[in-house]
């Protein structure tokens, strides 16, 4: 009887293509929204800065869930992750601070 082969790869892990999707919808829906209204006007400068924030989220996120090895420290470092970027893009979006 042969082995059987992974069908999964080594690593796959599916939150982090779901995080993938998501990243990728959000920087899809201004492209798209350009296309119909003159309201959402984003350059490449701009679409840089939300690619760069949102890896470094996901880095961020990724260290956290790796170095933490109880879930609420894990579910705290994963809220104060994505507060920190909240902040950052609504600084970013409209200079709040």
């Amino acid at each position: 009887m042969a082995p059987t082969q992974r069908l999964i790869p080594y690593g796959f892990n599916q939150w982090r293509l779901f995080f993938c999707l998501v990243s990728l919808a959000l920087l899809v829906s201004p492209l798209i929204a350009m296309q119909f209204t003159h309201h959402v006007d984003w350059d490449r400068a701009d679409f840089l800065s939300a690619a760069l924030l949102l890896a470094a989220i996901g880095v961020a996120i990724e260290l956290a869930v790796r170095v933490t090895r109880r879930p609420a420290l894990r579910g705290i470092a994963i809220i104060a992750v994505i507060t920190c970027a909240a902040l950052v893009w609504a600084d970013a979006a409209v200079g709040v601070f």
